[in-house]
């Protein structure tokens, strides 16, 4: 029996890390959406140079 999502087509399963200070780590625990914005936009970011339109 498998655990865990199902792979699906052009799914994200990579990682990418930074290292940021501690008090950088707890703006971005207080405000999800500067989080979610700052992965939006390097997502948007690397895909105009991968040429991969369908994620945009």
């Amino acid at each position: 029996m498998s655990r865990g999502r199902k792979k699906m087509e052009n799914s994200n399963n990579e990682v990418f890390s930074m290292r940021i200070s501690k008090s950088q780590k707890e703006v971005l625990e207080k405000n999800q959406f500067i989080k979610n914005d700052i992965v939006n936009y390097v997502r948007n970011y690397l895909s105009s140079y991968t040429m991969d339109k369908k994620s945009l």
